[in-house]
């Protein structure tokens, strides 16, 4: 089958990374919202002289949510900032292969962190590392939320080396290479 073909095992596999980025996305944008009822709610009762002991340690969980799960997402979506100094200065085929190796590398760099983040994880599960605070909640899952966001930037990553490698543009949403 050619690799092109809309059903090849390449692209296959990139609507499946996109459809699990999709979902890690509509989780960060439940988290989202849930963190504007906690913020509203702890607001208001505190608006009435009885501030809650849980809203502010909530909303920093759920803002680790939003940064870490959105970050597949927001990368298949061309949302994550890029200098583009040298890139505009070159030709499209020079541009094409500086995309590659810098995907390449951000790619490394996104498992090397996945990985301390799951080694860091794991060691927090086997000691039983809770939060010093009210909630008490296992850092593990926290540290987890990393994991998960660093899994899904790497697989946007993974799929955006295959689309350069097959010499295939983004769609016209979200450019990343000159018109050749």
């Amino acid at each position: 089958m050619d690799r092109s073909s809309p059903d090849s095992a390449a692209a296959r596999l990139a609507r499946l990374i996109r459809a699990a980025n999709r979902a890690a996305s509509h989780v960060a944008h439940a988290a989202l919202w849930l963190l504007s009822g906690v913020v509203f709610y702890d607001v208001g009762v505190r608006s009435l002289g009885s501030p809650t002991v849980w809203g502010s340690e909530v909303s920093i969980y759920l803002m680790l949510a939003i940064a870490f799960l959105g970050a597949g997402h927001t990368w298949t979506q061309g949302g994550h900032f890029r200098v583009t100094v040298l890139v505009d200065a070159v030709s499209p085929k020079a541009c094409r292969a500086l995309d590659f190796v810098c995907t390449a590398v951000a790619l490394a760099f996104t498992i090397a962190f996945t990985i301390g983040a799951w080694r860091l994880a794991a060691f927090s599960f086997t000691l039983k590392f809770t939060t010093p605070t009210v909630l008490r909640v296992p850092i593990w899952l926290l540290q987890g939320l990393i994991v998960l966001g660093g899994v899904f930037l790497a697989l946007a990553l993974f799929e955006e080396l295959l689309r350069i490698a097959r010499g295939e543009r983004r769609d016209a949403a979200t450019p990343l290479l000159p018109t050749e």
